[in-house]
C-alpha cells in the first residue's frame, strides 16, 4: 500500500473516501483528520439501514484510511522537523557566511588603508627624488660655466708655459 501501488484498487478507493471524508481541510468542526472520519462514519451509518457486511467493509475501509491518515501525518511531522532542522542549518551556514564576510570586508579595508600609505609614503619620497635631481641639474648647469671657465684658465696656462719655456733659459 505504498506510493500509488495497490492491489485491486484498494488504495486508490481509500484515497477517494479520504477525499469525500476530509474535504480537503478544515471544513466541518474542529479535531484531528482521524476524528473528523469517525464523526463522518458514524454520521453516514446511523441513517442507513444497510446489511452488516456492507457495514464491516466500511469500516475495515475506514479503519485502514486511518493508519493511512495516521502514516500521513507522522511523515508530515519527520518533514516538518527535517525542514526545521534544514532552515536552522541554513540559518547557521548564512551567519558563517556573512562574518566571514565581514572580516574580508576588515581585513580588504585594513589591506586597502596600508596600500595607501604606502603609496602616499613612496610619492613623497619620490618627488623628494625629483626635486633632489632638479637641484642637481641647476648646479650642473653652473658647472658648465665652471668647466668651460677651466678649460679657458687651462688654455691660458698652455699659452704661458709655452711662451714661458720659450723665453726662459733652460737651466
Amino acid at each position: 500500500m505504498e506510493g500509488g501501488r495497490s492491489e485491486d484498487g484498494e488504495q486508490i478507493e481509500m484515497q477517494s473516501e479520504i477525499a469525500e471524508v476530509g474535504g480537503g481541510g478544515g471544513g466541518e468542526g474542529s479535531g484531528s483528520t482521524v476524528e473528523r472520519i469517525q464523526r463522518h462514519v458514524a454520521s453516514g451509518s446511523a441513517g442507513e439501514g444497510s446489511s452488516s457486511r456492507r457495514s464491516e467493509g466500511r469500516e475495515s475501509d475506514i479503519a485502514m484510511a486511518v493508519k493511512m491518515v495516521k502514516h500521513v501525518e507522522k511523515d508530515a511531522t519527520a518533514v516538518a522537523g527535517s525542514l526545521a532542522k534544514l532552515f536552522s542549518s541554513l540559518q547557521a551556514a548564512l551567519s558563517e557566511v556573512t562574518g566571514s564576510s565581514i572580516e574580508h570586508m576588515r581585513c580588504h579595508s585594513e589591506a586597502a588603508g596600508l596600500l595607501q600609505d604606502a603609496s602616499i609614503d613612496a610619492a613623497t619620497k619620490g618627488q623628494r627624488f625629483i626635486n633632489a635631481c632638479l637641484r642637481l641639474n641647476e648646479e650642473m648647469k653652473t658647472m658648465g660655466g665652471l668647466a668651460a671657465q677651466l678649460k679657458t684658465l687651462r688654455q691660458v696656462v698652455d699659452q704661458f708655459e709655452y711662451h714661458a719655456s720659450r723665453s726662459l733659459p733652460r737651466l
